[in-house]
């Protein structure tokens, strides 16, 4: 129940089990399952955000500081699980709606 971008980041404390909230985060969005024969909603995937920075890497003009950082931390573990990028720019291409697989997938 801890950030993974800033682990001093504040949240406030649920009333349902009173635990910090958190929001969790497929580094790979699943929208991009179909190009994947592994499933993309393993804990590899997975990252544990506040909501400042869940927000901050889909709309935030930081993403890519953090897509970059939570991929080198964790391609290995993905390629243990059967899942690989190219490099990291194939990642920004997803989270700009730009990615092109085999010229399967463009939205403009």
């Amino acid at each position: 129940y801890l950030c993974a971008w800033n682990i001093n980041h504040e949240t406030f404390i649920r009333k349902s089990n009173h635990l910090r909230y958190m929001e969790s985060h497929h580094l790979i969005p699943l929208e991009f399952q179909k190009y994947f024969e592994y499933s993309l909603d393993i804990d590899a995937n997975i990252i544990c955000l506040c909501s400042q920075c869940h927000n901050e890497i889909h709309y935030g003009e930081n993403y890519k500081e953090m897509v970059k950082r939570f991929y080198e931390e964790r391609k290995e573990d993905l390629k243990r699980c059967g899942i690989e990028l190219e490099s990291v720019d194939d990642l920004y291409k997803m989270y700009e709606k730009e990615f092109d697989k085999e010229n399967v997938y463009i939205e403009s």
